[in-house]
C-alpha cells in the first residue's frame, strides 16, 4: 500500500469516529429547535424565541470544539494510532485536517439549521449583501485558525504534560501533572487575554462601533480586509510553531500508553 494511500486510509477512518462523535451533538441541537419548532406552530412561543433558540448553536459548537479536542489528544497515546505506518508528522497532520473537516462541517450543519428557522419565520427577509458575504467569509479564516492555534497549543500543553511526568513515579507525577495543569491555564489565559487586546485593537484600527448595529450592505473598507488577513497570518505562524513543537515532541519523547496484557 502505498503512503497516499495509508495517510487516505487514516483520514477517513478519523473522520468517520470524529463525525459521528459531533453528529450526536448537533442531533441534539436538532431535537431542540424541533420542539422549539413545534411550540412556535402553536403559538406557545414568540418568534424572537424560535429565532433566539439558533444560539444552541453556539453551545453545539463549543461541545464539538471540546469533543474533538479530546480525541486529538487520545491519537498521541494510543497504540492503534502511533503504531501506524506513518511520519509522527504526517499523524500529527492529519489528525488536525480531520478535525478541520469535522468542525466545518458542524459550521455548515449549525448554519443550515439557522437558515431554516429564518424560513420557516416567514416574515423575517433573507438574502446575502457580497459586502457581508466577503466579510462573513474573512472572518470565518481568521475562526478556524483561532481553532487551530487553540488544538495546537493543547497537543502541545498535553505532550509537555506527558513528557515531564511520564518517567516519574505515580504519585510525584500526579502531583506534577496538577501543577503543570495550574501553570498551563494560567498561561492558557494570558494567550487568551493577549488575543482579546489584539482583536479589540484591530476592531479599533478598523474603526468598528461595537455598539452600533451592523447596516446591512454597508460598504466595508478594502484596507480591513488586509488587517484581518495579517490577523490571520499571524495567527497561523503561531498555529504552526505550537505544531512543530509538537511534532518534534511526539517523535522523539512522546510514548503511547501501553495497556496491561491479561495473561
Amino acid at each position: 500500500m502505498s503512503a497516499m494511500a495509508k495517510t487516505g486510509k487514516v483520514l477517513g477512518q478519523m473522520l468517520r469516529e470524529r463525525v459521528r462523535r459531533v453528529a450526536a451533538v448537533l442531533a441534539v441541537e436538532l431535537i431542540i429547535l424541533a420542539i422549539y419548532t413545534v411550540m412556535w406552530a402553536l403559538h406557545r412561543v414568540a418568534s424572537s424565541d424560535l429565532m433566539g433558540a439558533g444560539l444552541f448553536g453556539i453551545f453545539a459548537g463549543i461541545a464539538s470544539f471540546v469533543i474533538l479536542a479530546r480525541a486529538q489528544e487520545k491519537v498521541w497515546v494510543e497504540n492503534r494510532w502511533r503504531l501506524v505506518p506513518l511520519a509522527d508528522w504526517k499523524l500529527y497532520g492529519v489528525s488536525t485536517l480531520a478535525n478541520a473537516l469535522t468542525m466545518a462541517g458542524a459550521w455548515l450543519v449549525i448554519w443550515l439549521f439557522d437558515i431554516g428557522l429564518w424560513l420557516i419565520d416567514g416574515r423575517r427577509d433573507f438574502g446575502f449583501q457580497p459586502q457581508i458575504d466577503q466579510l462573513g467569509a474573512t472572518m470565518f479564516f481568521l475562526v478556524f485558525m483561532l481553532l487551530v492555534l487553540s488544538w495546537s497549543f493543547i497537543s502541545l500543553a498535553h505532550m509537555l504534560s506527558l513528557v515531564i511526568t511520564d518517567f516519574l513515579p505515580d504519585l510525584r507525577a500526579k502531583w506534577l501533572r496538577g501543577l503543570l495543569t495550574v501553570g498551563i491555564v494560567l498561561i492558557a489565559l494570558r494567550l487568551g487575554g493577549w488575543l482579546f487586546r489584539g482583536m479589540m485593537w484591530l476592531v479599533g484600527l478598523l474603526g468598528i462601533d461595537m455598539n452600533a448595529s451592523i447596516e446591512i450592505g454597508a460598504h466595508v473598507p478594502s484596507i480591513a480586509y488586509v488587517y484581518l488577513w495579517v490577523a490571520i497570518g499571524l495567527i497561523a505562524v503561531g498555529a504552526m510553531i505550537f505544531s512543530i513543537g509538537c511534532c518534534i515532541m511526539l517523535r522523539r519523547w512522546v510514548e503511547t500508553k501501553q495497556p496491561q496484557q491479561v495473561v
